[in-house]
């Protein structure tokens, strides 16, 4: 069973884990730019203690580290860590360089990611539609506006080629228009 929020094994590792990433080696206290950076973002009020911050914002903490801190004191990318923590301990989600992103089916992750790295235009667009569907704030619509994108990014040069403002829609004409008769 995957657990959605926090479990009590894993408050223990994830505090480190955040201190480590929020105030720095030997810290107690978070920076206060970050603080106020992550305030705002988050729309909640943080203490300055680490050691006070409450269990049910380490998972929105976490997500907001992930997406702005990339790298360790040790040079080895951040989330790596942190997934094998969240892994072991049962989380739903786990660490990704884009965010806290929901466990889903290794083979559907493993596709996705061999796309994200084509880094064209399409991938962008799925990128971000991946991001809104299965990260910590799901955007349903958001997901689905921009996995159209990136299925107009993809064939409008193919199917379209001469319209500079190819959709959905009008791919979709194209290819009926452009039919061979049964």
């Amino acid at each position: 069973m995957l657990h959605e929020e926090v479990p009590e094994w894993l408050e223990e590792p994830l505090l480190r884990w955040i201190k480590r990433t929020c105030g720095g080696l030997g810290q107690i206290d978070m920076r206060a730019d970050l603080r106020n950076r992550m305030q705002l973002a988050l729309r909640v009020s943080l203490p300055n203690r680490l050691s006070q911050l409450p269990t049910e914002h380490y998972l929105d903490v976490i997500d907001y580290r992930l997406r702005h801190y990339r790298r360790t004191v040790l040079s080895l990318p951040i989330h790596e860590s942190l997934d094998e923590w969240l892994d072991r301990g049962g989380s739903a989600w786990r660490a990704t360089e884009r965010g806290l992103e929901r466990r889903v089916d290794e083979t559907l992750r493993a596709t996705a990611e061999s796309i994200f790295e084509a880094g064209d235009r399409p991938a962008y667009y799925l990128k971000d539609a991946w991001q809104k569907a299965w990260g910590r704030n799901p955007d349903e619509s958001g997901a689905y506006r921009e996995a159209v994108r990136a299925v107009e990014a993809a064939y409008a040069p193919i199917v379209s080629p001469k319209s500079e403002r190819a959709t959905l829609g009008t791919i979709i004409g194209d290819i009926t228009n452009n039919a061979p008769p049964p």
